[in-house]
């Protein structure tokens, strides 16, 4: 949830343009949300798999 929050928050301090610019806005913020929620991901994956309990 940190992550959408944080997004959701810059993207929603940064909009221009109307209720056109919001509706934008809101579409870029999923995208962005869904793209940085997959990168951490694989970083955390990663992570747990290399410095894993070894089970």
């Amino acid at each position: 949830g940190l992550i959408a929050g944080l997004v959701g928050c810059f993207r929603g301090l940064t909009v221009r343009g109307g209720s056109k610019g919001l509706g934008t806005a809101v579409n870029e913020t999923v995208v962005l949300c869904v793209v940085a929620l997959y990168a951490v991901n694989v970083v955390l994956t990663t992570i747990g798999v290399r410095f894993g309990t070894g089970h």
